[in-house]
């Protein structure tokens, strides 16, 4: 289990029932602008905004739309009084499954009228409007939305965790499901480098490719070290664990096939009380 610990809120909880009454969904909008100095590896990164924050806002959108992603196009930039090295800033449209667009602008360098850490929203659909500010509760069509009590953010999903092991059941966020919300930031992180739309099945293929080639090194290297580490071992004993290999697989062995080429090595070496 993840723990996207935004999803865990119930005003979160509240604008998505409030989309839910809108009908067809045609767009949702994030706006999340802030100017923190945060300081330490965030300020070297490549990609701050993208990798580092707004996943919790791809992974709402998610969760708001009952929706994944099919495409992105990103452009990601660094305005000139920017503190840090990398595109501090970015603006994001995402495809949606039923054609629904999620676009996404944002700054970490913002000077002056903060948004909420979790954004301001709109949901824009064939009967009206949805829109939270992030902090308070959610309107629809400018009529509060009710929100349900309940734990929020880290003790939610703890909270789903332990029940989870306790009954069994898939909680929300499991490692699974996270997937698409990681392939939202990379999709978006490579159209912003090679200024194109990206295709998400494109780069979950190319993730399962690069996961499928570490694998296979991975096992090439646990069978180099398993057959070095017989390498000086007497070839009686290499011969008695085979025996005892064989043994043990038997019942699974449908036919065996012992041909002379097979037999006459080991015939020798009983003949001749061989050592080796």
């Amino acid at each position: 289990m993840v723990s996207q610990s935004r999803r865990w809120n119930p005003q979160l909880f509240a604008l998505r029932e409030g989309i839910e009454r809108l009908g067809t969904v045609g767009t949702l909008t994030t706006e999340f602008f802030k100017g923190p100095h945060l300081g330490g590896f965030r300020e070297e990164m490549a990609n701050p905004l993208l990798v580092d924050m707004a996943i919790h806002a791809f992974d709402s959108a998610r969760f708001l739309l009952g929706a994944e992603p099919l495409s992105a196009y990103c452009e990601a930039y660094n305005p000139p009084w920017s503190w840090f090295a990398g595109a501090a800033a970015a603006t994001a449209v995402f495809e949606m499954q039923g054609g629904a667009r999620y676009s996404f602008t944002g700054s970490w360098c913002s000077r002056g009228v903060d948004t909420s850490w979790n954004g301001v929203w709109r949901a824009s659909g064939e009967v009206g409007t949805a829109t939270w500010d992030g902090e308070s509760t959610p309107l629809v069509d400018g009529v509060a939305a009710g929100t349900r009590p309940g734990p929020a953010g880290i003790d939610a999903a703890l909270a789903a965790f332990v029940e989870a092991l306790r009954t069994g059941t898939v909680p929300m966020g499991e490692v699974h499901e996270n997937v698409l919300s990681l392939a939202m930031v990379e999709a978006a992180v490579r159209s912003a480098a090679r200024g194109e739309r990206v295709l998400v099945d494109d780069v979950l293929a190319e993730a399962h490719a690069a996961a499928t080639r570490v694998q296979g090194k991975a096992r090439a290297a646990a069978q180099a070290a398993k057959l070095d580490a017989y390498r000086d071992v007497s070839s009686n004993v290499l011969m008695a664990l085979a025996v005892q290999e064989l043994a043990t697989n038997l019942p699974q062995i449908n036919s065996l096939v012992l041909t002379p080429d097979l037999i006459a090595p080991v015939l020798a070496r009983l003949a001749g009380g061989g050592s080796q």
